[in-house]
């Protein structure tokens, strides 16, 4: 139905910007530190497309023993090989937050990027896969808020600034 590629997200980027800015003026500092460098080191090619969920996350995943069912196709499309799992662990990233300590979270991502690395045929970019997370957890977690106007507030959105700093940088799992 459509491609995603990464300048689509460089785009969606500049809008979250714009209103996180607006949203969150006292956060100017921290939206610029992790807005500017994705911008930077947004994908300019698209990975070879291949068929991709668009939306792909823990709630659109129904298990019942050995029976696996993937919901919510709307945003089928083409894209890159890398937004499904990212998409996947920014929403998980963003849900466990409270509910597991920093290491263990870092740990059942990185179990999560190991079994993917060993399923798919190809090699996995690190670089990629994070730079991926970290656009969808600005542009997809911390808009949430701002866009339902029920955001946690400033401290909320700083952590999760600071976890897509982290997964730019390669430092959000191991």
């Amino acid at each position: 139905r459509y491609v995603v590629a990464g300048a689509d997200a460089g785009s969606k980027l500049e809008r979250a910007r714009a209103a996180l800015l607006r949203f969150h003026p006292g956060l100017r500092a921290e939206v610029e530190a992790t807005i500017a460098p994705l911008l930077a080191a947004c994908p300019d090619d698209l990975a070879r497309p291949v068929p991709m969920h668009g939306d792909f996350h823990c709630n659109q995943v129904l298990v019942d023993g050995e029976r696996v069912a993937i919901l919510d196709f709307d945003l089928f499309g083409h894209g890159d090989p890398l937004h499904d799992v990212a998409r996947f662990l920014s929403r998980f990233e963003t849900y466990a937050q409270d509910l597991f300590a920093p290491a263990d979270l870092r740990a059942a991502q990185e179990a999560f990027v190991g079994a993917y690395s060993i399923l798919v045929p190809r090699k996995l970019d690190r670089r990629r896969l994070g730079w991926w997370k970290a656009a969808l957890l600005v542009n997809r977690q911390v808009l949430k808020g701002v866009k339902k106007l029920a955001d946690a507030g400033p401290d909320h959105t700083s952590v999760l600034l600071g976890a897509a700093r982290a997964a730019a940088e390669g430092r959000d799992f191991a």
